[in-house]
């Protein structure tokens, strides 16, 4: 994988060959931190390059894949667009769209296979689950899980086979799932994300009444009233 350096425009005009060459109009001093003794930028105008330079979707995975870390925040972003919104910058639109989309209180998918689900819940029309929410009842926290429905009391955990093939990681699922339902709620996981066809093929739907599924990822999660 090449390294990328960027430097403001206009200090040399030697290339090399050792790296990838970005130059810039303006980098500002708050733009830049150091990891390891290395001048880098920070993880807010990284994205905001990407915007500039990449296809929105490709920047958008690097700002969910960021905000994930905790390397970046709402807060944090939305300073850089005013700030940058004075100056204007290539990429301050796409940046401010994301955002936006997002709300400062974004809480970004956890891995690759929830990123799927969600695209899943999203072209099917589904109204957006709640992201790693703690859940249990009054006198019991069971656990945080992957997604959660803000009006029924169905829970979906999407289970990579890495963590959840062994014969104790399915022991402990069944346990957790086990809690969830003696907590009110109905729950549906998937394994390895085997089930979790494009919405052209396989769509997820939802019906109104009581144990309506909600069909993702190849499988049936139920779901009730209560």
């Amino acid at each position: 994988m090449p390294v990328h350096v960027v430097r403001p425009r206009g200090i040399s005009g030697r290339r090399s060959s050792l790296a990838v060459l970005h130059e810039v109009k303006r980098l500002l001093p708050h733009h830049v931190t150091v990891l390891e003794d290395v001048p880098v930028v920070r993880p807010e105008r990284m994205v905001l390059d990407l915007c500039a330079s990449e296809h929105p979707r490709r920047a958008a995975r690097a700002l969910d894949d960021a905000w994930r870390r905790r390397l970046l925040s709402g807060r944090s972003l939305r300073a850089l667009v005013d700030e940058t919104s004075v100056q204007g910058r290539p990429g301050l639109g796409v940046l401010r769209a994301l955002l936006d989309e997002r709300g400062d209180d974004y809480v970004p998918p956890a891995s690759n296979l929830e990123r799927r689900f969600v695209a899943i819940v999203t072209q099917a029309r589904l109204p957006d689950m709640r992201r790693q929410v703690d859940s249990g009842d009054d006198d019991r926290w069971v656990g945080r899980v992957d997604f959660r429905d803000a009006r029924l009391p169905l829970v979906v955990e999407i289970q990579s086979e890495t963590f959840h093939s062994a014969l104790t990681d399915r022991l402990d699922d069944e346990a957790r799932l086990s809690a969830l339902r003696a907590a009110g709620l109905r729950g549906g996981r998937d394994h390895g994300g085997a089930g979790l066809a494009p919405p052209a093929r396989r769509g997820a739907r939802r019906a109104g009444g009581s144990g309506s599924p909600l069909t993702a990822a190849g499988k049936s999660c139920r779901g009730s009233r209560g």
